[in-house]
């Protein structure tokens, strides 16, 4: 489901009174499924998850949960979850699943959208009292497979009850108290209408009641406690978003007196605020310190760390003399200007260990932030450590090299970083561990979120350029006429550029992308 085009861009878009600003550590929507039920393999292989509730196996159970084409005024597909006539709790009602988030955070935020059914049943027609039922939210524990609620993990669905109102549902082992009732008399829920919700989770500092929990309907702040305990050990993280939706518990009480319906998209993880309304605050944001392990991919935010000038680099490296490189192409590992340590194999720098470290000299173009995609290979389960991005001197950061299962098994890692304008020295460095094969590494300038807001400002424009197939089965695609264009993933990083009539993605990953061509944005999708 896509409101609008903006809405389909996972990247800061305005649209009416709101901000929107996508996907920090998970994303998920649903152009991305075909539509028909939605199976346990698919989920699986989507979700980053394991297993879950909702899904036939073997033939057995029902499948509750299809891929439809989201009716006007709303554009796309969506999730539709069903609640079968007389059942109630996870097993026979909605769906259920967690998904990895790969690392442990102690604040995130979890948005989605949401529309019920237009004969939903809230309450009991016959007596007009309430029911109960759950909606998504976030959880955690030691890992993402902690099972252990009697003393380190914890859930915090939300909850529907006494007929429209919705609370925190959450369940630790350090507090009792499960009920957190919103503000009341402040919102309905709205049947057959789409809205958005969006909830922040901080947790608590140990031995202090001091976590915070926050809801907001379309932007709107309408949930808060400050003085929440979710845990006594520091290793107790948030580290699964909880897919939940279900009627109640007690199948008299609670289930529905028919088959009734609920429809999901956007799902969006992130680090600091989603949807942020013009001139509201933003909350108490604490970066994540922890890397976020996303499949093949990985990103985490970059810390602060420079103070250097915009003037070029003093003459202090032995990349003195050296063409600067243009960033606009793939950087070959093994074309470095100055090394320690490290040895070329083939097309490929090999044998990098702790301390060892590559110098090239580059041309940035522009000051800002910079996606830096790194693509290494390792199969050693421990002691691989991190790269360090050095630019003129200055720490940029650390991510940490993955377990690839193999030394020519080769993915890609992201790092964004901050980057001065000018001819400069970039040292990639090996710390805290080593062993792991380098082939090549690029630099991107991530998408100004101005220039996309001027760009998709005029809807008019939208879809003006005819491309074909789309969806792609291959990721090659046909432009109308030829012209220059520009792919970014949902998250509005550059993934290729080009001119032409043919764009070809074949070695990007299946889901949804975004072309710009000229001033015009549009979905284009690899199933």
């Amino acid at each position: 489901m896509k409101k609008t085009i903006q809405r389909a861009a996972a990247i800061l878009l305005t649209t009416a009174s709101f901000t929107y600003s996508y996907g920090q550590v998970f994303q998920k929507n649903a152009d991305e499924f075909k539509t028909g039920t939605y199976t346990r393999d698919q989920l699986i292989s989507d979700w980053q998850t394991k297993s879950g509730n909702g899904f036939s196996r073997r033939g057995k159970g029902e499948d509750r949960v299809s891929v439809i084409k989201s009716s006007a005024p709303d554009t796309g597909n969506a999730l539709k979850v069903k609640y079968p006539k007389g059942k109630a709790d996870s097993k026979e009602s909605g769906a259920q699943w967690e998904t990895d988030l790969k690392n442990g955070y102690d604040e995130l935020y979890l948005s989605y959208d949401l529309k019920f059914s237009a004969d939903f049943e809230f309450v009991k027609p016959s007596k007009n009292t309430g029911r109960t039922g759950k909606l998504p939210g976030l959880g955690g524990g030691l890992s993402f497979d902690d099972k252990d609620d009697r003393n380190t993990a914890w859930d915090g669905k939300l909850q529907f009850r006494d007929k429209d109102e919705l609370e925190f549902y959450v369940k630790t082992p350090v507090n009792n108290e499960k009920h957190f009732t919103w503000a009341k008399a402040t919102y309905t829920i709205a049947k057959n209408k789409w809205f958005n919700i969006e909830i922040r989770y901080k947790l608590n500092n140990i031995g202090k009641k001091n976590g915070i929990m926050q809801a907001w309907i379309d932007g709107k702040l309408l949930g808060e406690y400050k003085n929440a305990e979710f845990r006594d050990n520091a290793k107790v993280k948030i580290n699964k978003m909880f897919f939940s939706t279900f009627y109640g518990g007690n199948p008299e009480a609670d289930a529905p007196t028919k088959d009734v319906y609920a429809y999901f998209d956007n799902f969006i993880v992130d680090t600091k605020r989603i949807n942020k309304q013009v001139g509201a605050s933003s909350g108490d944001s604490i970066p994540a310190s922890t890397p976020t392990v996303n499949n093949n991919e990985v990103n985490t935010p970059s810390p602060n760390t420079s103070n250097s000038s915009d003037n070029n680099d003093s003459n202090t490296s032995d990349c003195k003399g050296s063409t600067p490189k243009s960033i606009s192409n793939r950087i070959q590992a093994e074309t470095y200007c100055k090394g320690k340590g490290v040895s070329k194999k083939e097309s490929y720098v090999t044998s990098i260990e702790e301390g060892d470290y590559m110098e090239y000299f580059v041309n940035i173009p522009s000051s800002g932030d910079y996606d830096v995609r790194y693509r290494v290979a390792s199969n050693k389960n421990s002691g691989r450590g991190k790269i360090r991005l050095r630019l003129s001197g200055n720490n940029k950061g650390d991510i940490a090299v993955p377990n690839t299962d193999g030394v020519k098994t080769w993915k890609t890692i992201r790092k964004t970083v901050n980057l001065d304008k000018g001819n400069r020295t970039i040292r990639i460095q090996a710390v805290d561990g080593g062993g792991w094969n380098f082939d090549h590494f690029e630099i991107r300038k991530r998408t100004s979120r101005k220039d996309l807001q001027n760009i998709t400002s005029n809807n008019n424009n939208i879809d003006a350029t005819e491309v074909f197939p789309n969806p792609s089965n291959s990721g090659i695609f046909n432009i109308s006429k030829s012209t220059q264009w520009t792919v970014f993933t949902v998250m509005g990083n550059l993934t290729a550029s080009g001119k032409g009539s043919r764009i070809d993605l074949s070695g990007q990953s299946q889901g949804l992308y975004l072309l710009k061509t000229g001033n015009t944005i549009q979905k284009i999708i690899i199933q």
